[in-house]
């Protein structure tokens, strides 16, 4: 069984790649941004509910709804992706 915890744990470290891969902060404005502000940010962005049993629902929140859905879609291939290796 998938607990809250763990799926928190495994989604929160892809946040620097979800980072690179979205090319987020990577406006003129935060150029002076700390990558650790920017983990924290896309952390706070990422929303996680665990249900009965093995199931669960990402959510990630931003303005462009392109890119949410993509980083959404991502989350839930990365997590997917790290639980086929354990």
């Amino acid at each position: 069984m998938l607990s809250f915890f763990s799926i928190v744990v495994v989604i929160c470290n892809f946040s620097k790649r979800i980072i690179n891969d979205f090319k987020l902060f990577s406006d003129p404005e935060h150029e002076d941004m700390f990558l650790e502000d920017k983990i924290d940010s896309v952390r706070r962005q990422i929303g996680v509910n665990v249900s009965q049993g093995d199931t669960f629902s990402i959510s990630f929140t931003g303005k462009n709804p392109e890119t949410v859905m993509e980083i959404t879609n991502a989350l839930g291939t990365y997590f997917i992706d790290e639980n086929l290796k354990v």
